[in-house]
């Protein structure tokens, strides 16, 4: 019998994605491309490893039982290439980070050019969504996520704890005065599907009849309408200064709520083995070097593996 491991990959694309157009997408192939090479393994196995249906690929018995052994194939594939993309220690190469929008445009992005003063070999690409990418599959090599849980060998630092306030342009800010009730204020803020973020949840909390003047699912969007004055936002508190905002000075009767503030985690992950590579070790230490410097009083870590 005589196949490649690029068989294998294909194997397992389509085991996970069970249609032939999902798994070209992941492999970089199209779907006609995906067939021929299904079939021709298929043949040279001998066995048949999906069954056609309408609703996509099913898999077989056969397919079942070696997917363990794909999955041992691969795991020895990705050590291999981590340990030989480690033997000259220069962090050189792109490095692949998934995370929240808004954490990719309020604290990743603007850091990347210092980063690469530094180390000019470095690339990278980030998967900005709310998808939970698996890092021990090496769908990513660091992952910032709202939470310290993490599948596999993967280790976890908390990176930032982020406390909010109610930011405002300057002139706003002096028109508004002392802030008496949260519906009077003009509110941009969440909409689907991130309303679960502590910063929506603890405003509809406050105000629940409130309609906000925008909703965006980005973080960006929202702060161009608080720099146009369009209205005020529930933000983190170290954007201010980086974006000419202020806080909203709070009267002593909303104090009782403010005491609440939401506040919002962010916590580094990657797996043990990829954490390791100068790349990754590259990007890795300088994101920790930031929110010490950024946020010396939220930058509250502790380091483990989950």
């Amino acid at each position: 019998m005589d196949f490649r491991w690029d068989d294998i990959r294909l194997f397992l694309a389509l085991y996970r994605e069970r249609t032939l157009s999902a798994a070209g997408a992941r492999l970089g192939l199209d779907g006609s491309t995906m067939s021929r090479r299904l079939v021709a393994f298929e043949e040279s196995l001998g066995h048949t490893l999906f069954d056609r249906s309408r609703d996509g690929l099913l898999p077989t018995s056969t397919a079942t039982e070696l997917l363990a052994f794909a999955e041992e194939m691969e795991r020895a594939s990705k050590r291999f290439e981590e340990q030989a993309e480690g033997l000259d220690g220069a962090p050189e190469g792109t490095v692949k980070l998934t995370m929240p929008p808004f954490v990719a445009e309020s604290f990743v992005v603007p850091q990347l050019s210092r980063l690469l003063q530094r180390h000019p070999g470095l690339r990278f690409d980030i998967d900005a969504s709310q998808r939970r990418l698996d890092l021990s599959r090496g769908e990513a090599d660091i992952a910032l996520r709202d939470s310290a849980q993490g599948p596999g060998d993967v280790i976890v630092t908390r990176l930032l704890v982020l406390e909010f306030a109610v930011l405002a342009t300057p002139a706003a800010a002096a028109r508004i005065g002392a802030v008496e009730q949260w519906e009077t204020l003009p509110w941009i803020s969440w909409g689907e599907p991130v309303l679960h973020l502590p910063a929506s949840a603890w405003l509809r909390e406050q105000a629940p009849s409130l309609e906000p003047v925008l909703r965006s699912t980005s973080l960006a969007a929202q702060i161009a309408g608080v720099q146009s004055g369009l209205g005020v936002a529930l933000l983190p508190k170290v954007l201010a200064e980086g974006y000419g905002l202020v806080p909203l000075s709070i009267a002593a009767a909303l104090e009782p709520t403010t005491r609440g503030w939401p506040v919002d985690e962010i916590w580094l992950a990657a797996s043990r083995s990829r954490r390791a590579l100068p790349r990754v070790a590259a990007v890795w230490d300088f994101l920790l070097e930031r929110a010490r410097e950024i946020a010396p009083n939220d930058a509250r870590r502790s380091g483990g593996s989950q």
